[in-house]
């Protein structure tokens, strides 16, 4: 596979694809990471392995999407865009539910950077890469170039 570099953006194949493809690659990778380590953290204090299975699922499933974003598909973008839509509605969710009696939410700093801060900048950097691949997909008739007598 041939890979040219311009400025602001890169070749893959037929696609070419901007920074911040690149930018939404790095942080799904930090995002599945996170995730992997929370659950580090929850099978030590639960010691229950099925906690497990969720979050190695979604790991793998941002991981594959991360590849599929950096290499130019329009679909992994907007399915990238679904995914944190999601987990920002359970957020929101579970936030409500902390307003039950006898439930208390567990905001801290780390939670809403993870939770909030990450899926919203995903979202809005595919919802960026989505516009401009639709405003580039516009494809101008070509045009022959006429031939031009130039006297010597």
């Amino acid at each position: 596979m041939v890979r040219r570099h311009t400025v602001g953006q890169h070749t893959v194949g037929q696609h070419t694809v901007g920074h911040s493809a690149d930018v939404v690659f790095v942080l799904l990778c930090l995002q599945a990471g996170l995730g992997l380590l929370g659950m580090v953290g929850l099978m030590l204090l639960m010691g229950s392995p099925p906690h497990a299975v969720g979050s190695v699922l979604k790991a793998g499933a941002l991981l594959w999407l991360a590849a599929k974003v950096v290499r130019g598909r329009t679909w992994a973008l907007v399915a990238t865009v679904v995914v944190e839509w999601a987990g920002l509605v359970g957020v929101w969710l579970g936030a409500l539910l902390g307003l039950l009696p006898g439930l208390t939410p567990a905001m801290t700093v780390t939670g809403l950077l993870t939770g909030v801060g990450l899926p919203v900048a995903i979202g809005w950097l595919c919802a960026r890469q989505l516009a401009t691949a639709r405003r580039g997909t516009r494809v101008e008739p070509p045009t022959v170039p006429l031939p031009v007598l130039v006297a010597r």
